[in-house]
């Protein structure tokens, strides 16, 4: 649940973790080590470069939670995630993304997941996530690759549109986009109160808050 993500550090100056304030998983990893996400840490050691579910998801859960309260350090993570998914992960020929990274171990073949399994397809996820930091940022680059994930999965969302659910949520916030609301005070709670419920009152599709 991207709405219970809370931030844990070790003592030691190696990892970052990610953790579930509900069940205690640890589902993302950062390492000092090269600067990059990774898949798993156990006993200590760090292993096996993250994979587009690891970037993406992490990347909606940071927008949730700037959402609820801002933080600069998030939301320079956040960039920086949504960079390494149109440096590392993009198909940037045919559109949306690779499960693995360019740079990975090569494989037989290479999925692009659009349909939904236990989780949300990472290409939904990470199509809904950049649509959300690029119009809050007004960076063409993240909305493209966006657009471009969302062409590419249409087969798909034509033939099995039942399984791809996660991408047709990304496919509604692209033809229709809420508009955003960026609340700025110094606190005084009452007064930015009041401006939310008064933009809910004259939005008839809703808001995206900030």
């Amino acid at each position: 649940d991207r709405g219970l993500v809370s931030e844990y550090r070790f003592g030691t100056r190696t990892a970052a973790f990610h953790v579930c304030s509900r069940c205690g998983a640890v589902p993302f990893v950062t390492c000092d080590i090269d600067g990059r996400l990774h898949a798993s840490h156990a006993r200590g050691r760090t292993r096996f470069p993250a994979y587009l579910d690891d970037h993406a998801f992490l990347l909606d859960a940071l927008l949730a939670l700037l959402q609820l309260r801002w933080n600069r350090r998030d939301f320079d993570w956040a960039i920086a995630l949504a960079d390494t998914l149109l440096e590392r992960f993009e198909d940037r020929d045919g559109g949306g993304f690779f499960f693995t990274a360019h740079d990975a171990e090569a494989l037989p073949q290479r999925p692009k997941p659009f349909i939904d399994e236990s989780l949300p397809a990472g290409n939904g996820i990470a199509a809904r996530a950049l649509l959300k930091l690029g119009r809050l940022l007004g960076e063409t680059r993240y909305l493209d690759a966006a657009e471009r994930t969302l062409r590419a999965a249409w087969p798909s969302l034509i033939e099995l549109p039942h399984a791809c659910c996660a991408t047709l949520l990304a496919l509604v916030d692209f033809l229709h986009p809420l508009p955003h609301l960026v609340v700025r005070h110094r606190g005084d709670a009452d007064a930015w109160r009041a401006a939310m419920r008064h933009a809910h009152r004259v939005s008839c599709c809703g808001t995206s808050r900030w």
